[in-house]
Formats: C-alpha cells, structure tokens, sequence
C-alpha cells in the first residue's frame, strides 16, 4: 500500500516538474512572437 501512495505522489511531482518547465517555455513563445508582431 505505501509502495503505491509513495509511486503516485512520485508521479504527481514528475508532472508539476514538467509544467513548470513547459509554461516557462510557452511564456517564451508568446513573447518571441509579440516581438515579430511588432
């Protein structure tokens, strides 16, 4: 049971780790296009 919980909160860490990778990115994104806009 613990080995479970212990994989699932392993798990929800991984993807928090990815998202703050990947909005950071896309914040980039946005910006580089606004400057090409302008």
């Amino acid at each position: 049971m613990k080995m479970i919980i212990f994989r699932e909160n392993l798990h929800t860490l991984a993807t928090l780790n990815a998202k703050k990778k990947f909005l950071p990115n896309i914040y980039l994104g946005i910006k580089k296009v606004c400057k090409k806009i302008r």
